[in-house]
């Protein structure tokens, strides 16, 4: 079952490199910090945020995104 915070984190990403691509670096980003997608938690927001920032500089976004990421750490979104 997945997260609610994976599923936002999916929907932030999701229009700059689309579905697929933002689910699998959600959980390959995940997996290199010790969890599972399903367990994400606020607390994660922000080494998360970091890593997926330096993914999708490319794209020139990166800081924009991070900043959505962790403004879901002060949202309480995933909070149980």
């Amino acid at each position: 079952m997945e997260s609610t915070l994976a599923k936002e984190i999916e929907d932030i990403l999701t229009p700059v490199m689309g579905r697929f691509i933002a689910r699998t670096t959600v959980k390959v980003q995940c997996e290199k910090m010790g969890v599972s997608p399903e367990q994400l938690r606020p607390c994660h927001m922000d080494e998360l945020a970091s890593r997926i920032e330096k993914i999708i500089n490319v794209y020139g976004v990166g800081a924009e995104v991070g900043d959505r990421i962790r403004a879901l750490k002060e949202e309480g979104v995933g909070d149980d």
